[in-house]
């Protein structure tokens, strides 16, 4: 199957089973009764090539797989986290819940460990995208309310500035410290482990992963 990938119309050639096999947009252009499925050909003017090349690699090599944190600073971490938001988003357009689950997974790893970081850039990204990527939205707020310093709301001007220019992400954040300090038996949500938010939001490990 050749894919033409962005404006300038990159071409990607792809076995067609392992399309079909994870994504229902595929699936139906390449068996459906349409021209993508009669001339082999699928033209995505809007997607990114950078984008679609992790896509392709994730379906050949059966996961994503980044062993390293990021330890370039700032930037180095939201480059890394816009790829996994982008791979997210690219999931959902073209129904591959396999690929969802994996940038999820890797999405809350990111932010969960000892050296959890998420850049104010990377919440400003995730909140103004065309979709509203829920599932990430919410460990974006368990992050803010579990794991930054109460004090850091009062201190840090980005942070501020932040919280007044998105009023949906601030809205989110008070009703979840409502609960986090207004509820006794509140529990830490990773405490939990990731497979919490995949289970709240149906996508679990019984979903394919990958060109398997």
């Amino acid at each position: 199957m050749s894919i033409k990938i962005g404006p300038a119309g990159k071409i990607f050639l792809v076995h067609s089973p392992f399309l079909t096999e994870t994504s229902t947009f595929f699936k139906a252009a390449i068996e459906g009764n349409f021209k993508e499925g009669v001339d082999q050909e699928v033209t995505m003017p809007e997607e990114s090539e950078q984008t679609f090349e992790h896509f392709v690699r994730w379906l050949y090599s059966g996961g994503y797989r980044e062993e390293t944190m990021p330890l370039g600073g700032e930037s180095e971490w939201a480059a890394r986290i816009k790829e996994i938001i982008d791979l997210y988003v690219f999931a959902d357009k073209v129904g591959c819940l396999a690929l969802e689950h994996d940038m999820a997974r890797e999405f809350y790893l990111l932010v969960k460990g000892p050296l959890s970081f998420l850049p104010v850039e990377s919440v400003d990204y995730l909140y103004g995208l065309p979709i509203s990527a829920e599932l990430l939205r919410e460990i974006t707020v368990a992050y803010f309310v579990w794991k930054v310093k109460t004090a850091f709301y009062t201190t840090s001007k980005i942070l501020q500035t932040l919280l007044a220019r998105l009023p949906e992400f601030t809205k989110a954040v008070l009703i979840e410290m409502s609960a986090r300090y207004g509820q006794e038996d509140a529990r830490d949500p990773f405490e939990e482990g990731v497979d919490f938010y995949l289970a709240k939001h149906r996508i679990t490990d019984g979903q394919k992963s990958g060109g398997k």
